[in-house]
């Protein structure tokens, strides 16, 4: 509040607006057309009445995320390595399918020879669910702050990890990513085939369910382009 402008709850009297007054609609972005159709920073900025074209990509990962003051991790964790496992992402349709989750795991355990710590059960050895460890948006933060790696199809984990320039390898199911992570130097996509499902914005559907999983199924027959390990 009051760092860019001032903002009104609506609903609020037109009248009492100035006709000079710079408005911006801070309102549900997710059915603008161009939310689909231009990289989300761009589309931001956009809005924001900034030509993105004038913002050059290395200011448009999130670094400022380094400025905030954030909790600290878990004693238990605080000196420990690990790779941090975020498979739920707003909606199923854009999540990790259940089935494969273990076996995500196994390779991130495989690859990097560290814990793998995440959010929500997965049913594996190496694994631990901190979810009761991060019970609000700083402690979030913080966990992937600390991070050695990400794995995840949650964006919010991937915008805030290219924050922290933390590498990430990140599944893509109905969204391209060249519209979430364009900007991400450390960044590693993984766009999974799911034809007619394209900029779907939410699904859980029995059908689009067991195309998820199938694709996923199908993914987990390649290698994953995993980026180098942060250092410590």
């Amino acid at each position: 509040e009051g760092r860019i402008a001032s903002t009104r709850t609506l609903p609020w009297p037109l009248a009492d607006i100035s006709r000079e007054e710079v408005r911006i609609d801070l309102g549900n972005q997710l059915f603008w057309p161009r939310f689909m159709s231009l990289p989300m920073i761009d589309f931001f900025l956009d809005a924001l009445g900034v030509p993105p074209s004038s913002v050059p990509s290395s200011n448009k990962a999130n670094r400022w995320l380094q400025t905030l003051e954030l909790p600290s991790l878990p004693e238990a964790w605080r000196n420990r390595p690990y790779v941090l496992f975020c498979p739920t992402a707003s909606t199923p349709i854009r999540s990790i399918a259940t089935p494969v989750r273990s076996v995500l795991v196994s390779r991130l355990f495989e690859q990097f020879g560290f814990p793998v710590l995440g959010f929500g059960p997965v049913d594996h050895p190496q694994y631990v669910d901190v979810t009761a460890a991060s019970p609000g948006t700083a402690d979030f933060l913080t966990w992937v702050r600390h991070a050695r790696y990400v794995l995840t199809a949650d964006t919010a984990a991937a915008h805030i990890a290219a924050g922290f320039d933390v590498p990430t390898t990140a599944f893509f199911t109905t969204v391209a990513p060249e519209l979430r992570v364009r900007d991400y130097p450390f960044c590693r996509p993984v766009t999974l085939e799911l034809p007619g499902l394209s900029n779907v914005q939410a699904s859980d559907r029995e059908q689009d369910m067991a195309r998820l999983n199938a694709a996923y199924q199908e993914a987990m027959n390649s290698e994953l382009p995993f980026a180098p390990l942060r250092a410590a």
